[in-house]
């Protein structure tokens, strides 16, 4: 008796396996198609599309499908708020999928954006084109004021050149502007992704950071 139920159990095993192997796989939506396309591209290479009903430009195919997993599909960043219209802050926006994102969730939200690569800047521009309360910077977050050394990558990754361990093969003169007066007002939701520079910048802002 139990042999014939283990041959049974055995089999239903094959036969489900079996229907698995034999059942064709369902259809990509428009928006995965995009973003498989998306991560097949070369790296660096700057391209236009259409995505979640919206019209994007990425600098970077393969890092933009990251970034945009992590917020559309995973959500990492999503959180609720009593105010309907918080202040956000998003340091090294890259090409604004994070903004786009946190507009989703609150369209009368107020965001400052600061991105220093001139690339992804022009991408950050096109992407929030139409957003309002969108205010963007061309300039990297700093403890001071002034002019600095970036050094450019075009997708993720550009720093500040004092910061690298070593000269890099290339650098442009950039706009600092100090973080510190910005959190001057309560702020919602800081994002800070600057490539090594966030503890310089959070030590400058310490006794501002309880309006964070």
């Amino acid at each position: 008796m139990w042999i014939k139920e283990s041959i049974k159990a055995a089999l239903r095993k094959a036969v489900a396996r079996l229907r698995k192997i034999l059942t064709p796989p369902k259809p990509l939506s428009k928006d995965e198609t995009t973003l498989v396309r998306l991560s097949g591209c070369p790296a660096l290479e700057a391209t236009r599309f259409e995505l979640g009903g919206r019209a994007w430009m990425a600098v970077d195919g393969p890092s933009f499908v990251g970034i945009y997993r992590e917020q559309f599909v995973d959500e990492i960043f999503r959180f609720e708020l009593a105010d309907e219209t918080p202040r956000f802050l998003d340091c090294g926006a890259n090409v604004g999928i994070v903004t786009v994102y946190l507009k989703s969730l609150y369209p009368s939200a107020r965001i400052t954006c600061f991105e220093p690569d001139p690339a992804c800047f022009e991408a950050l521009e096109f992407n929030c084109r139409d957003l309002r309360e969108v205010e963007l910077v061309r300039a990297a977050v700093w403890k001071t004021d002034g002019q600095t050394t970036f050094a450019p990558v075009g997708a993720v990754g550009g720093h500040l050149e004092e910061l690298a361990a070593s000269p890099a093969p290339e650098s442009i003169d950039i706009k600092a502007i100090r973080l510190r007066d910005y959190l001057s007002e309560p702020v919602h939701f800081l994002k800070m992704d600057i490539e090594g520079s966030e503890m310089e910048v959070l030590k400058d802002c310490a006794d501002r950071l309880c309006n964070v």
